[in-house]
């Protein structure tokens, strides 16, 4: 945890924060995953991942209605996270056709364009496109090699491709930026009686 809060101020949230509000979620602590992401909100209400998780915690209690206007809250001086954010709560709400559209005009965008290739990514899967799903991930991981989530969906792509050598590759990695969690288990269990890890 990071002890200036200058250094929060300037560097955004603890991303340490982040990383325990998603274990939260894959443990399906639904309700202190929310906690914890608002409280990386009140560190910086700037912050894209905090406001997706708490997004992802929300949806996941079907209160899906308590996340309208919380792109305006947050980013109304960010139109690009406006607009991802607004993406993000359509696919919640099964809107999966104008967020893909919406994404897909953020995928080059410096601020966004990791977070939008990573959605698209995940569509792609949803949709059995995995070779899409390669595409939009992998340019996500360039974007933005710090966003772990990318690593995951990666290795899941590939391991519907039956790449082991791959999903062995992206999912070491993954375990390697996150916390302990019932995915982490999953994970290097899986990679184990792959052979792997």
């Amino acid at each position: 945890m990071f002890v200036l809060f200058l250094f929060n101020f300037v560097m955004g949230a603890d991303p340490n924060l982040i990383q325990t509000g998603r274990a939260q979620i894959f443990d399906r602590k639904f309700s202190e995953a929310q906690a914890t992401f608002e409280q990386a909100l009140a560190q910086d209400d700037q912050d894209l991942e905090a406001l997706l998780g708490k997004i992802d915690a929300l949806g996941f209690q079907r209160k899906t209605a308590d996340t309208t206007g919380l792109a305006n809250k947050h980013f109304s001086k960010s139109a690009s996270k406006m607009q991802l954010v607004d993406a993000y709560i359509q696919i919640w709400n099964r809107q999966n056709g104008p967020a893909s559209t919406a994404l897909t005009a953020l995928v080059d965008n410096a601020e966004v364009g990791y977070m939008a290739n990573y959605l698209l990514g995940q569509l792609a899967i949803q949709n059995k496109d995995v070779d899409k799903a390669i595409t939009y991930l992998t340019k996500s991981i360039g974007q933005n090699a710090s966003y772990s989530e990318s690593y995951y969906l990666l290795g899941e792509a590939y391991r519907q491709k039956n790449d082991n050598a791959n999903v062995a590759k992206y999912w070491s990695t993954y375990l390697n930026k996150i916390q302990k969690s019932s995915r982490y288990d999953y994970v290097n269990q899986t990679l184990l009686k792959m052979g792997g890890r």
